[in-house]
């Protein structure tokens, strides 16, 4: 499963990251995070 999101920190600056989740027998095995980058306004 493949998951995008994007955040925003309280000083205003917004960040984008993505997760890849490998799911089996309907249980949660293995999550990788690839940290992306400043998003731009």
């Amino acid at each position: 499963m493949f998951l995008l999101y994007e955040y925003q920190l309280t000083t205003g600056e917004r960040y984008r990251n993505t997760e890849y989740s490998t799911i089996r027998g309907g249980r949660l095995v293995e999550t990788q995070v690839f940290f992306g980058g400043r998003v731009s306004v």
